[in-house]
């Protein structure tokens, strides 16, 4: 038979399903003693620990709480910008921008393109592009996008630009390429791959599309 002992610290909530992990379930077979060493093992976690663990989840996806101590965050003038600063143990949250690439690549004048399958603008065709991996080489991760989205490589031939907006977390890149290799077909996040004419490409989804092949 299966028994399961659940945790009560601050703001349980036992709808809450964040919680599961702190759940512990055994088989103890008769063995009561099993029972007393995991409620001695519970009873040694402090409240403190199972609210910050409660976060957890909210921490990684918004700047509300201190990753170092838990406590709620507030804002605060640092090194001339406002950001987020915590009033407890004075950790400062430096907001960095997310590095994106976009490649405008052609074959016998005729560009590249694939029809997305992911947000945003799922269904729209735009140039194959993603996000530049930490510690990867943005030439690199160009050339990878590519492949992932389209199944063929390229080789790049110009830095067209960098663009960036007030206000907007993601930088972008953007470089020209040639077509050296592979047959054009759809990755996981591509519904369809086509080569366009330059001068009867579909509706542009992205603000930077229209100046990247300006």
């Amino acid at each position: 038979m299966q028994n399961t002992l659940s945790l009560e610290g601050e703001g349980w909530d036992e709808g809450d399903t964040s919680h599961l992990p702190l759940i512990l379930t055994f088989s103890p077979r008769g063995e009561g003693t099993q029972w007393l060493i995991w409620a001695e093992f519970c009873t040694s976690l402090s409240r403190r620990t199972i609210r910050i663990r409660d976060r957890a989840s909210e921490m990684a996806s918004d700047h509300t709480y201190c990753h170092r101590c838990g406590e709620v965050l507030g804002e605060e003038r640092v090194a001339g910008a406002l950001r987020p600063k915590c009033g407890t143990c004075g950790e400062v949250v430096f907001l960095d921008p997310k590095l994106a690439v976009v490649v405008i690549a052609s074959q016998d004048s005729r560009i590249l393109m694939v029809k997305r399958d992911i947000d945003p603008m799922m269904g729209r065709w735009s140039f194959p592009s993603g996000y530049v991996d930490r510690g990867e080489v943005v030439e690199e991760a160009a050339m990878r996008e590519v492949r992932e989205e389209t199944n063929v490589d390229v080789s790049l031939d110009a830095l067209l630009g960098v663009y960036s907006r007030r206000g907007a977390p993601v930088v972008l890149v953007a470089y020209a390429a040639s077509i050296v290799g592979g047959c054009p077909s759809p990755g996981d996040e591509a519904q369809a791959v086509k080569l366009f004419a330059a001068d009867d490409l579909p509706p542009l989804p992205f603000p930077d599309d229209a100046k990247i092949i300006a």
